[in-house]
């Protein structure tokens, strides 16, 4: 009998042979292994640079001797070459792993061992109001928080003076499955204190109370979150320590927009970014999955954001079904689900105010004069001219602004406002966040995206030859870190180095 963390195969085998179901899983695994290898093979790095974009801008980059890796590294971190080591080769994956797809299986595969086993990390667990309100989310953070948990004794609440990380995990992610739990155990072996933020909608087993739902998560609410961390320092008359602020996957969205943002407003909130295999362009970069992943994805993600009791209780029944009727492929899905970013009611409450918000202090008040003028420039003006329109109409209205005020892409419209200190990992073998997402152009002045990031001087831009998403598996052999075996992952390791670095200095 086998029982899977999802429980997919439950009973399978309850009445079979075990040696003659052994065998059976055995053949299975290798066709598997098999046909995946076959749906792409993995290019050489030569032909990688063949790329326009790429051939351009070779002579800006550092380059590993053994050609596994392209780095760019802005004039503010340019210091920081010769400290951070793991920068000088890209991963190293042994033979069988170096296609990408191939790569992803063993990753997957541990992450569900680890969440469904003991191996599971213990988090504490803070429920805080949504910048808005009307919700609320989550915070899981380990080693715990004392000044949040009077309980919690010295001895297991670590260092106060620690770090601070705030992960805000990719789709569908929580703190279980950020994807995987690896990194936090790196992150908290190395001193840092781990935050990792539920989006409204993520937490598994939370009811929505409010019809707000973002794939991305709203930026005003990583915001709240940062506030209240540094409420619960500042309420004990604690100096709150270094900040530092990790995206995974679709988590690098909010991430790096609120960052641009907090950066605009002129207020100092992070230390240090890092962003992991970000999809850059919202609007297009989906279109590019690859198979399987594509259909994979949407259906998983159907159910999560529109299907779940949880988040349905809160979704009139109408909205469900246009945004299933609407949800084609994947690209058209994340579309048409970015409309809950706003409610109704919402946006007719913004309409029907006659204060200008000119004095712009906080995210939140940034996005909603960003929301306002967007309405403005279609001709929605009133919440008369809202109400008239067809309910497709409002779907549709309500993506556009959604695209407008949460797409990271945004911040390529204030570059010189970027000075938080930054690092990007870009694998060119990404099934998912395609390659070619950061060589499209810009759709506000034509450059691409890749040309836009190596004139910054906040940025270091890492671009393996392998990767895939995520894993970047490097070496043969699994590590033991505090005491659980997991996969050697060379980006998690730029990852950990780098906020030690930024931290040193």
């Amino acid at each position: 009998r086998t029982v899977t963390p999802m429980g997919l195969f439950e009973g399978w085998y309850e009445d079979a042979n075990p040696k003659a179901a052994a065998l059976a899983t055995l053949c299975g695994v290798s066709v598997f292994l098999f046909a995946i290898r076959r749906l792409g093979a993995h290019k050489p790095y030569e032909g990688h640079l063949r790329h326009e974009a790429l051939k351009t801008l070779k002579h800006r980059f550092y380059s590993s001797k053994d050609g596994s890796l392209m780095c760019y590294f802005g004039a503010n971190l340019a210091q920081l070459k010769e400290t951070l080591l793991v920068l000088r080769h890209g991963p190293q994956p042994p033979w069988f792993l170096r296609n990408p797809h191939v790569q992803f299986a063993p990753w997957l595969l541990q992450n569900y061992v680890h969440q469904a086993s003991r191996l599971s990390v213990k988090f504490q667990r803070l429920w805080l109001p949504a910048a808005d309100g009307r919700d609320r989310i989550c915070l899981d953070v380990v080693p715990p928080l004392p000044v949040a948990d009077p309980t919690a004794s010295e001895a297991t609440a670590a260092n106060w003076n620690a770090p601070l990380v705030l992960i805000l995990p990719g789709l569908r992610g929580h703190s279980l499955d950020i994807p995987g739990q690896t990194l936090v155990r790196r992150l908290a072996v190395r001193g840092f204190r781990v935050c990792v933020l539920h989006f409204r909608a993520h937490t598994p087993g939370a009811n929505l109370k409010h019809p707000k739902v973002s794939l991305f998560g709203h930026d005003e609410d990583v915001e709240a979150a940062l506030l209240f961390l540094n409420q619960c320092y500042q309420k004990q008359q604690l100096h709150v320590p270094p900040i530092y602020m990790i995206g995974v996957s679709m988590g690098t969205a909010p991430a790096v927009t609120a960052a641009c943002k907090w950066d605009q407003l002129q207020q100092s909130h992070l230390a240090g970014v890092v962003l992991l295999c970000p999809g850059y362009d919202c609007m297009r970069c989906f279109a590019n999955f690859g198979q399987p992943y594509e259909s994979m994805l949407r259906q998983t993600s159907m159910h999560h954001f529109l299907q779940r009791p949880e988040v349905s209780s809160a979704l009139e029944s109408r909205t469900v079904a246009m945004l299933e009727k609407r949800s084609h492929t994947f690209q058209a899905f994340v579309d048409n689900v970015n409309s809950l970013c706003w409610s109704d009611d919402e946006l007719i409450a913004l309409l029907s105010e006659q204060v200008e918000m000119k004095a712009v202090a906080t995210i939140y008040t940034l996005n909603r004069k960003i929301c306002r003028d967007g309405l403005h420039k279609r001709g929605v003006c009133s919440a008369a001219d809202y109400q008239k329109l067809s309910f497709e109409a409002q779907i549709q209205l309500k993506t556009e602004l959604a695209y407008e005020v949460y797409n990271p892409v945004n911040i390529f419209d204030h570059p010189l406002a970027y000075k938080t200190p930054c690092l990007i990992v870009n694998p060119i073998d990404d099934p998912c966040c395609s390659f070619a997402n950061i060589c499209a152009q810009s759709q506000h002045d034509g450059r691409t995206y890749l040309d836009h990031l190596v004139s910054w001087d906040n940025i270091i831009l890492a671009i393996p030859t392998t990767g895939s998403h995520l894993p970047s598996i490097d070496g043969m052999f699994p590590e033991l870190v505090d005491g659980v075996m997991m996969l050697p992952s060379w980006t998690e390791r730029a990852c950990v180095d780098f906020l030690e670095a930024l931290n040193r200095r």
